[in-house]
């Protein structure tokens, strides 16, 4: 009896682990389901994700309430569960060979690369360096006079290629994101808008780990350290080389690492306008 006893509390437990995310996810946002089957999904470890209509259920079935979420939420907090369960459910919710998959699939092989290094005459002083995160548009502010080829090699249409070619990869790449495409449009969108930047920058400092002084881009044209300072932009350029690209190269940082950091820094929870926080707050928790 007492045993009989005991695996059904293993068993409540176990299954509560299962259901306690969408749970609160469901009740925080006030979210509806509908079973494709006959609402009767199997929901374990593996197929937790099947049909979100069965795992609410079984929560319910759990003796879950609604109104406990919150005092729920605190205490696994002050207890440091929060830190285990996310370990514990990183495969099965945010599986990592998916996150590789996507960047294999956008990021251009080295050998694929034509690298081709331009050059740029000296302009205005250099400024003080601004946040990291501005420099795509440091780049983009860049004049085509600034700009010096042969010309078989026409710079503004190369820098322009990189520039379109990076924004239609990291869209491509955002779709391959696991649970990205779950989310509602407008929270996509917002998301991306939030975070291309960086998500950007981190996509060409990996690309540029084993190029001295120089930024890859996406054609393959090579931004060097001598023609970024002539441009005046060169302090900017200077942190995007010390800060991450020789971190990623000191690391030795590998794809799938490189996936994770910019799935991390996609699942912003608080870019400004999403509907579905909380669940982007899962999401990176994950």
């Amino acid at each position: 009896m007492r045993a009989t006893g005991l695996t059904r509390l293993h068993f409540l437990e176990s299954a509560a682990d299962l259901c306690r995310p969408v749970f609160m996810r469901t009740v925080r946002k006030d979210l509806t389901y509908a079973c494709r089957e006959d609402r009767n999904c199997v929901i374990d470890k593996r197929q937790r994700n099947r049909c979100q209509y069965c795992r609410y259920q079984k929560c319910l079935s759990c003796g879950m309430k609604r109104e406990a979420v919150q005092e729920e939420r605190q205490r696994t907090k002050e207890r440091g569960e929060n830190e285990v369960e996310s370990t514990s459910s990183t495969q099965a919710e945010m599986p990592i060979d998916r996150i590789l998959e996507a960047e294999l699939r956008v990021e251009p092989k080295a050998e694929e690369l034509e690298v081709t290094a331009f050059t740029m005459p000296s302009r205005a002083p250099p400024t003080p360096a601004p946040p990291v995160h501005r420099l795509p548009v440091q780049f983009a502010q860049v004049k085509p006079a600034d700009l010096t080829m042969p010309a078989e090699k026409d710079p503004v249409t190369n820098i322009c290629q990189a520039a379109d070619r990076q924004l239609h990869q990291l869209v491509e790449w955002a779709k391959h994101i696991p649970h990205f495409t779950e989310l509602p449009l407008e929270d996509r969108m917002v998301l991306l808008k939030a975070g291309w930047n960086e998500l950007l920058i981190a996509a060409f400092s990996h690309r540029s780990v084993a190029v001295k002084d120089g930024i890859v881009l996406a054609t393959g044209l090579v931004v060097q350290r001598h023609s970024a300072h002539s441009a005046g932009v060169g302090a900017i350029f200077d942190r995007v080389l010390t800060e991450l690209v020789a971190k990623m190269r000191e690391l030795r940082m590998d794809r799938t690492e490189l996936g994770c950091l910019r799935a991390i820094v996609l699942f912003n929870p608080e870019a400004r306008g999403l509907r579905c926080a909380a669940q982007v707050e899962a999401l990176r928790e994950w």
